[in-house]
């Protein structure tokens, strides 16, 4: 078993593990596994890989987009990759959907969501499709604004 993980290309969904030690268990193209590490600390982590702090990137989602619950999370600007959390980040229910992977939402009986993912594998989660897809667009906003930004020079950032 691992003992930490760094979110990739290949990260579709990480989810709490449903064992009594808990960690992760972590959902790539083509397998499943456990990390004995939460979800929280891999996007933790996974941030700093990408030169910035879970911190820092949260107060940027905020302070430019003004979204104040469940922020979406730049971890890698320059490959697209940006995860959401389906509920507070720090609940101990909260999985994180990593967005450039998920390709429809399909609503389930009892508050479960069926997340289709571009290579046509499913995962159900127990949060609602509405959420979702809501956690979906605002992290479509994230990358859409990041991309923009990257873009501007010093002279637009001044009056």
């Amino acid at each position: 078993m691992k003992k930490l993980y760094i979110v990739s290309d290949a990260t579709q969904l990480l989810r709490p593990a449903a064992r009594p030690e808990g960690g992760t268990m972590v959902v790539e193209k083509g397998r499943t596994f456990h990390v004995e590490e939460s979800p929280f600390a891999i996007i933790r982590r996974s941030c700093h890989y990408g030169f910035a702090s879970y911190e820092g990137r949260v107060k940027a989602v905020m302070y430019f987009l003004k979204y104040r619950q469940k922020i979406p999370v730049l971890l890698f600007e320059q490959k697209g990759i940006a995860a959401f959390p389906t509920h507070s980040p720090t609940s101990r229910e909260c999985c994180w959907i990593i967005s450039q992977h998920l390709h429809q939402v399909e609503d389930r009986a009892g508050g479960i969501s069926r997340l289709w993912m571009r290579d046509g594998t499913s995962e159900d989660l127990p949060v609602s499709p509405v959420t979702v897809q809501n956690q979906y667009t605002r992290t479509l906003h994230v990358l859409q604004f990041a991309k923009q930004i990257m873009t501007y020079t010093p002279k637009d950032f001044t009056g």
